[in-house]
């Protein structure tokens, strides 16, 4: 599902973010596929959860813009995660 993107004064961006604690989960993983798609329906390479209206301390990012699979990233605060590979090996597809 393509999210739309929010605009600049929706309440949504105005919060602060949820944290996301439980990071193995079907709902998330939906989530994160749903946000990939949006960026790329976007023409973008990176997009904050927020973005799209979820108020979730959640982005994804990726700099080939699609192209290679390999170079998708995700982050929730990496600071909260005890690795980024870690944190990419739960959602991540190999």
């Amino acid at each position: 599902m393509i999210h739309p993107i929010v605009l600049f004064g929706d309440p949504v961006l105005e919060k602060e973010a949820e944290k996301v604690t439980v990071f193995n989960t079907p709902e998330l993983a939906k989530l994160l596929e749903e946000m990939f798609e949006s960026m790329y329906a976007a023409r973008g390479v990176g997009l904050a959860a927020p973005q799209i209206g979820i108020g979730k301390r959640i982005a994804v990012i990726d700099l080939s813009v699609g192209s290679d699979p390999d170079q998708r990233l995700l982050k929730e605060c990496f600071r909260q995660a005890r690795s980024v590979q870690l944190l990419l090996q739960q959602f991540i597809p190999h």
